[in-house]
């Protein structure tokens, strides 16, 4: 039964997802070719069951290769936008995000919410991200210590 589960939602998952943003990480020449999905997805689940009444969990997928990773998530804007039915079922929109550490989480949370930032994202679990007014042909900064202030980060960046 566990086996057959993993089946359906890593095809749902597939289909539904994933397969719209191979579809535009080919086109943009990030891969040669649209992978299958037991090629791509080597196990995905929900990190706890569904509750009546509450937005679907959301699920956790890790992938065969590193590369297919940074396909996915240079493409990522070519993700679908939920259905009518999806919405009715408590699924707002898709997206797809690294699974970082509780401490990454908290300072890429807390750099966005600062304000002092144009935008912030994390590329292999390291948080980079650019000032306002910055020439989009400086290199985004990189945040060097997650357990570092808003500020110290800010003040490292502008120096």
């Amino acid at each position: 039964m566990e086996e057959n589960n993993f089946s359906l939602l890593r095809a749902s998952v597939y289909e539904r997802c994933l397969k719209p943003v191979l579809n535009a990480a080919k086109t943009a020449k990030d891969l040669n070719a649209i992978p299958q999905a037991n090629t791509i997805i080597e196990a995905c689940y929900r990190p706890f069951k569904p509750e009546p009444g509450k937005p679907p969990p959301p699920v956790v997928i890790r992938l065969t290769s590193k590369n297919f990773k940074v396909a996915l998530l240079k493409n990522k804007k070519a993700l679908p936008d939920t259905t009518a039915k999806e919405k009715e079922a408590g699924l707002l929109k898709f997206n797809l995000a690294e699974d970082l550490t509780p401490a990454t989480q908290r300072c890429l949370s807390s750099l966005i919410r600062s304000g002092m930032v144009e935008k912030a994202w994390t590329v292999d679990g390291v948080i980079r991200f650019t000032l306002p007014n910055q020439p989009k042909t400086i290199k985004p900064h990189k945040v060097y210590s997650v357990f570092d202030s808003v500020d110290t980060i800010i003040s490292l960046a502008r120096t």
